[in-house]
């Protein structure tokens, strides 16, 4: 006799996972761990104890802002193995075009988020003006080479974070080369 077949996905396998995942991605981006949530386990004998209600896969970047609502998530660090692995669940099961549209979204907001970092920088003799929706940095005149040197080690952290962060993003979405 054949096995039987697998059990289909969960109605919410995109949303719990993707979830997850932009959220990971956002963090490594920040230098915080990547963290993924889970309800607690159900209490024995406590009506709507323990994982009754919550929604799972809702991630935060802080256990703080985890535990602010009456539904309490349990939170743990993520694996890269782990996400790599969602990436392939979620192509396996159809949603590889729409993962990729999300992240291109999040390696967009990645980007903004770097050059806000630049730009905000308080960096001597740099000038930064919002002319409509662009902003423009005129370097003008640097008062002398030290700040020509904090300037250019600001560029070179923000973009060297940048880089780290398009390696971890690839690493982890590999799968949808596929």
């Amino acid at each position: 006799p054949l096995p039987p077949p697998p059990p289909p996905p969960p109605a919410n396998l995109y949303q719990s996972t993707v979830t997850t995942l932009l959220s990971a991605t956002r963090a490594i981006l920040r230098h915080e761990p990547a963290l993924k949530s889970h309800p607690p386990p159900p209490v024995p004998g406590v009506v709507g104890g323990g994982g009754v209600g919550t929604s799972s896969g809702v991630t935060c970047s802080s256990p703080k802002s985890a535990m602010t609502g009456p539904d309490h998530l349990l939170l743990e660090k993520v694996s890269r193995e782990e996400l790599y692995r969602s990436v392939e669940d979620l192509c396996v099961h159809g949603h590889g075009a729409k993962l990729y549209r999300d992240v291109i979204g999040v390696l967009e907001e990645g980007a903004v988020e770097c050059l806000n970092r630049l730009v905000h920088a308080k960096v001597p003799g740099v000038e930064v003006v919002t002319e409509a929706k662009d902003v423009v940095v005129c370097f003008g005149c640097l008062p002398d080479l030290d700040a020509s040197v904090v300037v250019l080690s600001a560029v070179k952290k923000v973009y060297s974070d940048f880089v780290d962060y398009l390696n971890f993003v690839r690493s982890i979405f590999l799968y949808l080369d596929r």
